[in-house]
């Protein structure tokens, strides 16, 4: 399937197509030559992509799911259009990996329980932060 978007043609995924890919199996593939990432819950071999930033920045990212970093600077791109990246299915992380940091907070994945009373949108409960390291602005050279 292809879509037009900001004037480029894009190929979009059929994830029904495409086999799962744990987080296992993910996180066996993080050297060169045999380099895969996770993307939005795509997972994708980056093997022969040369990214302009260097192969570092990729080999740091090998094997996991780097949604956030490539989000954060990347947001716009389809990973399937980049030349060198070839899709490999669909990214499942392993349900015993995803455990309770802190035992008071529910698992996303097994369902939790039921969520704490949070504190009313508003005043902070902490006290402001007050930073000594600038002078105090001047009335006169504060804009309105």
């Amino acid at each position: 399937i292809e879509m037009y978007h900001k004037g480029l043609i894009t190929h979009q995924i059929d994830e029904s197509s495409l086999r799962v890919v744990t987080e296992s199996e993910l996180s066996e593939h993080k050297d060169p030559g045999n380099l895969w990432l996770a993307v939005n819950g795509i997972v994708y071999d980056v093997s022969n992509f040369k990214h302009r930033a260097g192969q570092k920045v990729l080999l740091n990212q090998g094997g996991t799911d780097c949604s956030g970093s490539f989000n954060r600077f990347h947001a716009y791109v389809n990973c399937a259009n980049l030349p060198g990246v070839v899709t490999i299915g669909k990214y499942r992380p392993d349900p015993k990996t995803n455990k309770k940091l802190d035992p008071s907070m529910p698992s996303l994945y097994e369902g939790g329980e039921e969520e704490e009373e949070r504190p009313k949108p508003g005043r902070s409960q902490h006290p402001p932060v007050i930073f000594d390291d600038h002078p105090p602005v001047k009335q006169d050279e504060q804009k309105h």
